[in-house]
Protein backbone atom coordinates (compact mmCIF):
# COMPACT_ATOMS: atom_id res chain seq x y z
CA UNK A 1 0.00 0.00 0.00
CA UNK A 2 1.08 3.58 -0.57
CA UNK A 3 1.29 5.82 2.48
CA UNK A 4 0.08 9.34 2.84
CA UNK A 5 1.09 11.13 6.00
CA UNK A 6 -1.04 14.07 7.07
CA UNK A 7 0.66 16.38 9.64
CA UNK A 8 -1.80 18.52 11.53
CA UNK A 9 -0.86 22.17 12.40
CA UNK A 10 1.44 22.77 15.36
CA UNK A 11 -0.37 23.56 18.56
CA UNK A 12 0.60 25.27 21.74
CA UNK A 13 2.33 23.08 24.29
CA UNK A 14 -0.62 23.48 26.60
CA UNK A 15 -3.11 22.21 23.94
CA UNK A 16 -3.53 18.55 22.95
CA UNK A 17 -1.62 17.53 19.86
CA UNK A 18 -3.43 16.67 16.65
CA UNK A 19 -2.89 13.06 15.53
CA UNK A 20 -0.91 12.16 12.45
CA UNK A 21 -3.22 10.54 9.85
CA UNK A 22 -1.55 7.94 7.58
CA UNK A 23 -3.56 6.58 4.60
CA UNK A 24 -2.59 3.53 2.53
CA UNK A 25 -4.33 2.25 -0.66
CA UNK A 26 -4.08 -1.36 -1.81
CA UNK A 27 -2.46 -2.18 -5.12
CA UNK A 28 -5.82 -3.17 -6.64
CA UNK A 29 -7.36 0.12 -5.40
CA UNK A 30 -10.06 -1.79 -3.58
CA UNK A 31 -9.13 -0.91 0.06
CA UNK A 32 -8.05 2.15 2.03
CA UNK A 33 -6.29 1.69 5.36
CA UNK A 34 -6.06 4.43 7.95
CA UNK A 35 -3.40 4.55 10.67
CA UNK A 36 -3.46 7.13 13.51
CA UNK A 37 -0.07 8.05 15.00
CA UNK A 38 0.65 9.99 18.24
CA UNK A 39 3.11 12.83 17.94
CA UNK A 40 3.13 13.13 21.75
CA UNK A 41 1.58 11.88 24.94
CA UNK A 42 -1.18 14.46 24.90
CA UNK A 43 -2.44 13.58 21.39
CA UNK A 44 -6.17 14.18 21.01
CA UNK A 45 -8.71 12.25 18.97
CA UNK A 46 -9.17 13.23 15.34
CA UNK A 47 -12.23 15.13 14.25
CA UNK A 48 -14.57 13.90 11.53
CA UNK A 49 -13.62 16.90 9.41
CA UNK A 50 -9.92 16.00 9.69
CA UNK A 51 -10.52 12.38 8.68
CA UNK A 52 -12.85 13.24 5.79
CA UNK A 53 -10.47 15.91 4.55
CA UNK A 54 -7.54 13.51 4.53
CA UNK A 55 -9.60 10.90 2.66
CA UNK A 56 -10.79 13.50 0.15
CA UNK A 57 -7.24 14.69 -0.40
CA UNK A 58 -6.32 11.06 -1.18
CA UNK A 59 -9.05 11.02 -3.82
CA UNK A 60 -11.07 8.19 -2.29
CA UNK A 61 -14.81 8.64 -2.85
CA UNK A 62 -16.33 5.15 -2.80
CA UNK A 63 -17.11 2.64 -0.06
CA UNK A 64 -16.14 4.87 2.90
CA UNK A 65 -17.13 3.43 6.26
CA UNK A 66 -18.58 6.45 8.08
CA UNK A 67 -19.39 4.38 11.15
CA UNK A 68 -15.75 3.40 11.55
CA UNK A 69 -14.68 7.03 11.17
CA UNK A 70 -17.13 8.12 13.88
CA UNK A 71 -15.78 5.39 16.18
CA UNK A 72 -12.22 6.70 15.65
CA UNK A 73 -13.35 10.17 16.54
CA UNK A 74 -14.83 8.93 19.81
CA UNK A 75 -12.27 6.25 20.74
CA UNK A 76 -9.12 6.61 18.64
CA UNK A 77 -7.06 3.46 18.14
CA UNK A 78 -3.49 4.70 17.68
CA UNK A 79 -0.81 2.80 15.78
CA UNK A 80 -3.29 0.20 14.56
CA UNK A 81 -4.20 0.16 10.87
CA UNK A 82 -7.81 -0.39 9.95
CA UNK A 83 -9.71 -0.50 6.64
CA UNK A 84 -12.04 2.44 6.41
CA UNK A 85 -13.01 2.19 2.73
CA UNK A 86 -13.70 -0.82 0.51
CA UNK A 87 -14.54 -1.00 -3.17
CA UNK A 88 -17.26 -3.24 -4.55
CA UNK A 89 -15.76 -6.12 -6.57
CA UNK A 90 -17.28 -7.01 -9.93
CA UNK A 91 -19.66 -9.97 -9.53
CA UNK A 92 -19.55 -13.16 -11.61
CA UNK A 93 -22.92 -14.01 -13.18
CA UNK A 94 -24.70 -17.35 -13.20
CA UNK A 95 -23.22 -20.10 -15.34
CA UNK A 96 -24.97 -21.08 -18.58
CA UNK A 97 -26.93 -24.31 -18.65
CA UNK A 98 -28.86 -26.61 -20.99
CA UNK A 99 -32.48 -27.72 -21.04
CA UNK A 100 -32.82 -30.91 -23.08
CA UNK A 101 -36.12 -31.04 -24.95
CA UNK A 102 -35.82 -34.73 -25.79
CA UNK A 103 -35.39 -37.88 -23.76
CA UNK A 104 -31.77 -38.18 -22.60
CA UNK A 105 -31.75 -41.85 -21.69
CA UNK A 106 -32.85 -44.93 -23.60
CA UNK A 107 -34.97 -47.18 -21.42
CA UNK A 108 -36.18 -50.26 -23.28
CA UNK A 109 -39.44 -50.92 -21.50
CA UNK A 110 -43.03 -51.52 -22.66
CA UNK A 111 -45.20 -48.45 -23.20
CA UNK A 112 -48.03 -47.81 -20.77
CA UNK A 113 -51.14 -46.80 -22.71
CA UNK A 114 -53.72 -44.25 -21.60
CA UNK A 115 -56.29 -46.98 -20.96
CA UNK A 116 -53.96 -48.73 -18.53
CA UNK A 117 -52.89 -51.50 -20.90
CA UNK A 118 -49.27 -52.16 -21.78
CA UNK A 119 -47.91 -52.28 -25.34
CA UNK A 120 -45.10 -54.82 -25.08
CA UNK A 121 -43.99 -54.14 -28.67
CA UNK A 122 -43.37 -50.43 -28.20
CA UNK A 123 -40.15 -50.39 -26.18
CA UNK A 124 -39.13 -46.78 -26.85
CA UNK A 125 -36.09 -47.80 -28.90
CA UNK A 126 -36.51 -44.85 -31.26
CA UNK A 127 -36.96 -41.15 -30.54
CA UNK A 128 -38.16 -39.66 -33.81
CA UNK A 129 -37.51 -36.00 -34.53
CA UNK A 130 -38.27 -33.90 -37.60
CA UNK A 131 -35.96 -31.47 -39.36
CA UNK A 132 -35.80 -28.08 -37.55
CA UNK A 133 -37.33 -29.58 -34.39
CA UNK A 134 -35.82 -28.04 -31.23
CA UNK A 135 -33.68 -30.57 -29.38
CA UNK A 136 -32.08 -28.52 -26.66
CA UNK A 137 -32.50 -25.04 -25.24
CA UNK A 138 -29.22 -23.25 -24.53
CA UNK A 139 -29.25 -20.76 -21.67
CA UNK A 140 -26.19 -18.48 -22.02
CA UNK A 141 -24.19 -17.39 -18.98
CA UNK A 142 -25.31 -14.23 -17.26
CA UNK A 143 -23.23 -11.12 -16.61
CA UNK A 144 -22.61 -10.28 -13.00
CA UNK A 145 -23.24 -6.88 -11.44
CA UNK A 146 -20.66 -4.15 -12.07
CA UNK A 147 -18.27 -3.23 -9.27
CA UNK A 148 -16.40 -0.05 -8.35
CA UNK A 149 -12.99 0.65 -6.76
CA UNK A 150 -12.50 3.17 -3.96
CA UNK A 151 -11.67 5.91 -6.48
CA UNK A 152 -15.03 5.48 -8.26
CA UNK A 153 -13.81 3.58 -11.30
CA UNK A 154 -16.47 1.16 -12.61
CA UNK A 155 -15.38 -2.49 -12.79
CA UNK A 156 -17.22 -4.54 -15.45
CA UNK A 157 -19.18 -7.52 -14.19
CA UNK A 158 -17.96 -10.98 -15.22
CA UNK A 159 -19.88 -13.60 -17.20
CA UNK A 160 -20.41 -17.09 -15.82
CA UNK A 161 -19.06 -20.17 -17.56
CA UNK A 162 -20.41 -21.24 -20.92
CA UNK A 163 -22.54 -24.41 -20.91
CA UNK A 164 -21.38 -27.66 -22.47
CA UNK A 165 -21.74 -27.69 -26.27
CA UNK A 166 -24.35 -30.39 -27.03
CA UNK A 167 -24.11 -30.16 -30.85
CA UNK A 168 -23.45 -33.51 -32.49
CA UNK A 169 -24.08 -35.14 -35.85
CA UNK A 170 -26.90 -33.68 -37.95
CA UNK A 171 -27.69 -30.83 -35.56
CA UNK A 172 -27.52 -27.06 -36.08
CA UNK A 173 -28.02 -23.95 -33.95
CA UNK A 174 -30.53 -21.21 -34.64
CA UNK A 175 -29.28 -17.70 -35.40
CA UNK A 176 -28.85 -16.55 -31.82
CA UNK A 177 -27.61 -19.98 -30.68
CA UNK A 178 -30.30 -20.35 -28.07
CA UNK A 179 -31.77 -23.53 -29.62
CA UNK A 180 -30.12 -26.63 -31.01
CA UNK A 181 -32.20 -27.96 -33.91
CA UNK A 182 -32.33 -31.19 -35.87
CA UNK A 183 -30.75 -30.74 -39.30
CA UNK A 184 -32.51 -33.83 -40.70
CA UNK A 185 -35.37 -36.18 -39.86
CA UNK A 186 -34.08 -39.04 -37.75
CA UNK A 187 -33.58 -40.73 -34.41
CA UNK A 188 -32.29 -38.41 -31.68
CA UNK A 189 -29.78 -39.91 -29.26
CA UNK A 190 -27.97 -38.29 -26.35
CA UNK A 191 -24.50 -39.71 -25.68
CA UNK A 192 -22.63 -38.16 -22.73
CA UNK A 193 -24.56 -34.94 -23.22
CA UNK A 194 -23.99 -34.71 -26.99
CA UNK A 195 -27.06 -34.92 -29.22
CA UNK A 196 -26.82 -36.83 -32.50
CA UNK A 197 -29.60 -37.25 -35.05
CA UNK A 198 -29.25 -40.53 -36.94
CA UNK A 199 -30.96 -40.40 -40.33
CA UNK A 200 -30.50 -44.11 -41.05
CA UNK A 201 -31.64 -46.54 -38.37
CA UNK A 202 -29.55 -49.74 -38.33
CA UNK A 203 -30.79 -52.78 -36.45
CA UNK A 204 -27.88 -55.19 -36.08
CA UNK A 205 -30.03 -58.25 -35.39
CA UNK A 206 -33.68 -59.17 -35.74
CA UNK A 207 -36.77 -57.10 -35.17
CA UNK A 208 -38.25 -59.08 -32.29
CA UNK A 209 -38.91 -58.84 -28.57
CA UNK A 210 -35.51 -57.26 -28.02
CA UNK A 211 -36.31 -54.25 -30.20
CA UNK A 212 -40.08 -54.07 -30.27
CA UNK A 213 -41.86 -52.50 -33.22
CA UNK A 214 -39.94 -50.00 -35.34
CA UNK A 215 -41.44 -46.63 -36.27
CA UNK A 216 -38.86 -44.35 -37.83
CA UNK A 217 -38.88 -41.11 -39.81
CA UNK A 218 -35.91 -42.09 -42.00
CA UNK A 219 -34.44 -45.14 -43.73
CA UNK A 220 -34.31 -48.44 -41.84
CA UNK A 221 -31.71 -51.17 -42.40
CA UNK A 222 -32.30 -54.49 -40.62
CA UNK A 223 -29.38 -56.89 -40.74
CA UNK A 224 -31.48 -59.83 -39.56
CA UNK A 225 -35.12 -60.92 -39.91
CA UNK A 226 -38.48 -59.39 -39.05
CA UNK A 227 -40.19 -61.87 -36.75
CA UNK A 228 -43.88 -62.77 -36.84
CA UNK A 229 -46.26 -60.26 -35.32
CA UNK A 230 -43.91 -57.27 -35.40
CA UNK A 231 -44.25 -54.08 -37.37
CA UNK A 232 -41.75 -51.83 -39.15
CA UNK A 233 -42.92 -48.39 -40.29
CA UNK A 234 -40.61 -45.96 -42.09
CA UNK A 235 -41.02 -42.59 -43.75
CA UNK A 236 -38.05 -43.56 -45.91
CA UNK A 237 -37.05 -46.96 -47.25
CA UNK A 238 -36.80 -50.32 -45.45
CA UNK A 239 -34.08 -52.86 -46.20
CA UNK A 240 -34.28 -56.31 -44.57
CA UNK A 241 -31.21 -58.44 -45.23
CA UNK A 242 -32.91 -61.56 -43.89
CA UNK A 243 -36.53 -62.69 -44.24
CA UNK A 244 -39.96 -61.50 -43.12
CA UNK A 245 -42.55 -63.83 -41.58
CA UNK A 246 -46.07 -62.83 -40.58
CA UNK A 247 -45.02 -59.22 -40.07
CA UNK A 248 -46.04 -55.83 -41.41
CA UNK A 249 -43.70 -53.43 -43.18
CA UNK A 250 -44.79 -49.96 -44.31
CA UNK A 251 -42.46 -47.56 -46.10
CA UNK A 252 -42.95 -44.33 -48.01
CA UNK A 253 -39.96 -45.35 -50.13
CA UNK A 254 -38.74 -48.77 -51.29
CA UNK A 255 -39.03 -52.06 -49.44
CA UNK A 256 -36.15 -54.45 -50.16
CA UNK A 257 -36.06 -57.94 -48.60
CA UNK A 258 -32.91 -59.96 -49.16
CA UNK A 259 -34.55 -63.35 -48.65
CA UNK A 260 -38.28 -64.11 -48.75
CA UNK A 261 -41.60 -62.92 -47.38
CA UNK A 262 -44.10 -65.36 -45.88
CA UNK A 263 -47.07 -63.35 -44.74
CA UNK A 264 -48.75 -66.37 -43.11
CA UNK A 265 -52.05 -64.82 -44.29
CA UNK A 266 -51.66 -61.99 -41.78
CA UNK A 267 -48.60 -60.07 -42.91
CA UNK A 268 -48.54 -57.10 -45.29
CA UNK A 269 -46.01 -55.11 -47.33
CA UNK A 270 -46.94 -51.52 -48.17
CA UNK A 271 -44.36 -49.68 -50.30
CA UNK A 272 -44.70 -46.06 -51.36
CA UNK A 273 -42.26 -46.79 -54.20
CA UNK A 274 -40.84 -50.20 -55.25
CA UNK A 275 -40.93 -53.64 -53.61
CA UNK A 276 -38.05 -56.08 -54.20
CA UNK A 277 -37.87 -59.60 -52.82
CA UNK A 278 -36.88 -63.15 -53.81
CA UNK A 279 -40.27 -64.70 -53.08
CA UNK A 280 -43.56 -63.56 -51.57
CA UNK A 281 -46.15 -65.94 -50.20
CA UNK A 282 -49.57 -65.61 -48.50
CA UNK A 283 -49.24 -61.87 -47.99
CA UNK A 284 -51.04 -58.64 -48.79
CA UNK A 285 -48.66 -56.53 -50.88
CA UNK A 286 -49.07 -53.05 -52.28
CA UNK A 287 -46.53 -50.94 -54.15
CA UNK A 288 -47.20 -47.56 -55.71
CA UNK A 289 -44.48 -48.23 -58.28
CA UNK A 290 -42.97 -51.57 -59.36
CA UNK A 291 -42.75 -55.03 -57.80
CA UNK A 292 -39.72 -57.24 -58.49
CA UNK A 293 -39.66 -60.87 -57.31
CA UNK A 294 -38.73 -64.39 -58.34
CA UNK A 295 -42.15 -65.74 -57.40
CA UNK A 296 -45.42 -64.50 -55.91
CA UNK A 297 -47.80 -67.11 -54.50
CA UNK A 298 -51.27 -66.83 -52.98
CA UNK A 299 -51.04 -63.09 -52.40
CA UNK A 300 -53.43 -60.19 -52.68
CA UNK A 301 -51.43 -57.69 -54.69
CA UNK A 302 -51.91 -54.09 -55.79
CA UNK A 303 -49.23 -52.60 -58.02
CA UNK A 304 -49.21 -49.03 -59.35
CA UNK A 305 -46.49 -49.87 -61.89
CA UNK A 306 -45.13 -53.10 -63.37
CA UNK A 307 -44.76 -56.56 -61.86
CA UNK A 308 -41.53 -58.14 -63.07
CA UNK A 309 -40.95 -61.78 -62.15
CA UNK A 310 -37.38 -62.96 -62.67
CA UNK A 311 -35.02 -65.72 -61.68
CA UNK A 312 -35.46 -69.39 -62.57
CA UNK A 313 -39.09 -69.60 -61.51
CA UNK A 314 -40.56 -66.18 -62.45
CA UNK A 315 -43.94 -67.42 -61.23
CA UNK A 316 -47.32 -65.96 -60.25
CA UNK A 317 -49.56 -68.52 -58.59
CA UNK A 318 -52.98 -68.02 -56.97
CA UNK A 319 -54.40 -64.99 -55.23
CA UNK A 320 -55.61 -61.72 -56.73
CA UNK A 321 -53.41 -59.21 -58.53
CA UNK A 322 -54.33 -55.70 -59.63
CA UNK A 323 -51.59 -54.28 -61.85
CA UNK A 324 -51.58 -50.78 -63.31
CA UNK A 325 -48.78 -51.45 -65.81
CA UNK A 326 -47.34 -54.67 -67.20
CA UNK A 327 -46.93 -58.20 -65.88
CA UNK A 328 -43.74 -59.92 -67.03
CA UNK A 329 -43.04 -63.50 -66.03
CA UNK A 330 -42.48 -67.11 -67.02
CA UNK A 331 -45.30 -69.08 -65.41
CA UNK A 332 -48.80 -67.96 -64.43
CA UNK A 333 -51.01 -70.42 -62.54
CA UNK A 334 -50.36 -74.15 -62.02
CA UNK A 335 -51.19 -77.55 -63.50
CA UNK A 336 -53.65 -78.05 -60.64
CA UNK A 337 -55.73 -75.12 -61.95
CA UNK A 338 -55.32 -72.97 -58.84
CA UNK A 339 -57.59 -69.95 -59.22
CA UNK A 340 -55.47 -66.94 -60.14
CA UNK A 341 -57.18 -63.58 -60.73
CA UNK A 342 -55.34 -60.84 -62.59
CA UNK A 343 -56.82 -57.39 -63.21
CA UNK A 344 -54.82 -55.21 -65.54
CA UNK A 345 -55.99 -51.79 -64.33
CA UNK A 346 -53.80 -49.69 -66.61
CA UNK A 347 -55.19 -46.42 -65.29
CA UNK A 348 -54.05 -47.28 -61.80
CA UNK A 349 -55.30 -49.02 -58.71
CA UNK A 350 -57.18 -45.89 -57.67
CA UNK A 351 -59.44 -46.07 -60.73
CA UNK A 352 -59.85 -49.79 -60.19
CA UNK A 353 -61.09 -49.03 -56.71
CA UNK A 354 -63.53 -46.52 -58.16
CA UNK A 355 -64.92 -49.27 -60.37
CA UNK A 356 -65.38 -51.51 -57.35
CA UNK A 357 -67.08 -48.70 -55.42
CA UNK A 358 -69.44 -47.84 -58.29
CA UNK A 359 -70.30 -51.51 -58.75
CA UNK A 360 -71.10 -51.76 -55.04
CA UNK A 361 -73.29 -48.62 -55.32
CA UNK A 362 -75.27 -50.24 -58.15
CA UNK A 363 -75.94 -53.28 -55.99
CA UNK A 364 -77.17 -51.06 -53.13
CA UNK A 365 -79.43 -49.08 -55.47
CA UNK A 366 -80.86 -52.26 -56.98
CA UNK A 367 -81.54 -53.68 -53.51
CA UNK A 368 -83.34 -50.47 -52.50
CA UNK A 369 -85.37 -50.43 -55.72
CA UNK A 370 -86.45 -54.03 -55.10
CA UNK A 371 -87.84 -52.99 -51.70
CA UNK A 372 -89.63 -49.97 -53.21
CA UNK A 373 -91.21 -52.11 -55.93
CA UNK A 374 -92.50 -54.51 -53.26
CA UNK A 375 -94.00 -51.62 -51.30
CA UNK A 376 -95.67 -50.19 -54.44
CA UNK A 377 -97.11 -53.65 -55.26
CA UNK A 378 -98.70 -53.84 -51.81
CA UNK A 379 -100.17 -50.36 -52.22
CA UNK A 380 -101.66 -51.35 -55.61
CA UNK A 381 -103.34 -54.34 -53.99
CA UNK A 382 -104.83 -52.09 -51.33
CA UNK A 383 -106.08 -49.66 -53.97
CA UNK A 384 -107.78 -52.48 -55.92
CA UNK A 385 -109.50 -53.52 -52.71
CA UNK A 386 -110.65 -49.96 -52.18
CA UNK A 387 -108.80 -49.71 -48.92
CA UNK A 388 -106.87 -46.58 -49.82
CA UNK A 389 -109.10 -43.65 -49.00
CA UNK A 390 -107.00 -41.71 -46.54
CA UNK A 391 -105.09 -38.58 -47.62
CA UNK A 392 -102.01 -39.67 -45.71
CA UNK A 393 -102.02 -43.05 -47.45
CA UNK A 394 -102.22 -41.41 -50.85
CA UNK A 395 -99.37 -39.12 -49.91
CA UNK A 396 -97.27 -42.08 -48.73
CA UNK A 397 -97.86 -43.90 -52.03
CA UNK A 398 -96.71 -40.85 -53.97
CA UNK A 399 -93.57 -40.54 -51.82
CA UNK A 400 -92.63 -44.15 -52.57
CA UNK A 401 -93.09 -43.59 -56.31
CA UNK A 402 -91.02 -40.39 -56.21
CA UNK A 403 -88.28 -42.20 -54.30
CA UNK A 404 -88.30 -45.04 -56.82
CA UNK A 405 -87.95 -42.60 -59.74
CA UNK A 406 -85.10 -40.81 -57.95
CA UNK A 407 -83.34 -44.14 -57.40
CA UNK A 408 -83.71 -44.99 -61.09
CA UNK A 409 -82.17 -41.65 -62.04
CA UNK A 410 -79.33 -42.19 -59.56
CA UNK A 411 -78.74 -45.66 -61.01
CA UNK A 412 -78.49 -44.29 -64.52
CA UNK A 413 -75.90 -41.74 -63.36
CA UNK A 414 -73.81 -44.36 -61.52
CA UNK A 415 -74.08 -46.77 -64.45
CA UNK A 416 -72.95 -44.03 -66.83
CA UNK A 417 -69.94 -43.17 -64.67
CA UNK A 418 -69.06 -46.84 -64.40
CA UNK A 419 -69.16 -47.38 -68.14
CA UNK A 420 -67.12 -44.24 -68.72
CA UNK A 421 -64.38 -45.33 -66.34
CA UNK A 422 -64.32 -48.84 -67.77
CA UNK A 423 -63.94 -47.43 -71.26
CA UNK A 424 -61.11 -45.14 -70.13
CA UNK A 425 -59.47 -48.10 -68.49
CA UNK A 426 -59.86 -50.17 -71.62
CA UNK A 427 -58.31 -47.45 -73.80
CA UNK A 428 -55.39 -47.08 -71.40
CA UNK A 429 -54.95 -50.85 -71.30
CA UNK A 430 -54.82 -50.95 -75.07
CA UNK A 431 -51.82 -48.63 -75.06
CA UNK A 432 -49.87 -49.30 -71.87
CA UNK A 433 -50.83 -52.58 -70.28
CA UNK A 434 -50.20 -56.20 -71.21
CA UNK A 435 -49.09 -59.55 -69.84
CA UNK A 436 -45.96 -61.12 -71.26
CA UNK A 437 -45.43 -64.75 -70.31
CA UNK A 438 -42.34 -66.52 -71.67
CA UNK A 439 -43.47 -69.83 -70.18
CA UNK A 440 -47.01 -71.16 -69.67
CA UNK A 441 -50.30 -69.57 -68.70
CA UNK A 442 -52.29 -72.37 -67.06
CA UNK A 443 -55.96 -73.20 -67.09
CA UNK A 444 -57.94 -71.47 -64.35
CA UNK A 445 -56.25 -68.10 -64.70
CA UNK A 446 -58.76 -65.26 -65.03
CA UNK A 447 -57.54 -62.08 -66.76
CA UNK A 448 -59.43 -58.78 -66.80
CA UNK A 449 -58.76 -55.68 -68.89
CA UNK A 450 -61.26 -52.94 -67.99
CA UNK A 451 -64.76 -54.32 -68.74
CA UNK A 452 -63.33 -57.40 -70.52
CA UNK A 453 -62.64 -60.70 -68.77
CA UNK A 454 -61.06 -63.89 -70.08
CA UNK A 455 -60.81 -67.17 -68.23
CA UNK A 456 -58.11 -69.44 -69.62
CA UNK A 457 -59.71 -72.69 -70.84
CA UNK A 458 -56.66 -74.08 -72.60
CA UNK A 459 -53.14 -73.26 -71.49
CA UNK A 460 -50.78 -71.50 -73.86
CA UNK A 461 -47.08 -70.64 -73.92
CA UNK A 462 -44.75 -67.82 -74.96
CA UNK A 463 -47.53 -65.33 -75.29
CA UNK A 464 -48.51 -61.72 -74.90
CA UNK A 465 -52.02 -61.08 -73.59
CA UNK A 466 -53.30 -57.62 -74.48
CA UNK A 467 -56.19 -55.69 -76.01
CA UNK A 468 -56.70 -56.50 -79.69
CA UNK A 469 -59.64 -54.92 -81.55
CA UNK A 470 -61.60 -54.17 -78.37
CA UNK A 471 -61.17 -57.68 -77.05
CA UNK A 472 -58.57 -59.62 -75.08
CA UNK A 473 -56.17 -61.26 -77.50
CA UNK A 474 -53.33 -63.74 -77.12
CA UNK A 475 -50.32 -63.10 -79.38
CA UNK A 476 -47.22 -65.19 -79.84
CA UNK A 477 -43.92 -63.75 -78.67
Amino acid sequence: MSDTRINMPEADQQEPLAPVIVLRTSSDKMELELLLQQPGDNTRAPTMEELQGAIAEKGVIQGINSTALQALCQMPAFNRAMVIARGTPAATGADGYLTYLIRQTKELKPKLLDNGNVDYRDLGLIQNVKKDQPLCEVHPPEKGADGCDIFGKVLEGKYGRDPFDPAGKNTVYNEDKTLLLAAVDGNAEVVRGTINVIDVLRVNGNVDNATGDINFVGDVVINGDVVSGFRVVSEGSVTVKGSVEGATIEAKGDIVVGEGINGMNRGSMLAGANLRCKYIQSCYIKANENIYADSIMYCTMECGGNVELGGKRATLIGGRATIAGRLLGKTIGTDSHVATYITMAATGTKMHQEILDLTASLKEIDAENTKLLQIMARFEDLMKQGRVNDVEQVKAIQNVKDNYLAQLEKRNTVQGNLEKIKQEQLEASRENSYIECKGRVHVGVQITFGPLTMTVQNSFVNSRICIVNNDIGVLNL
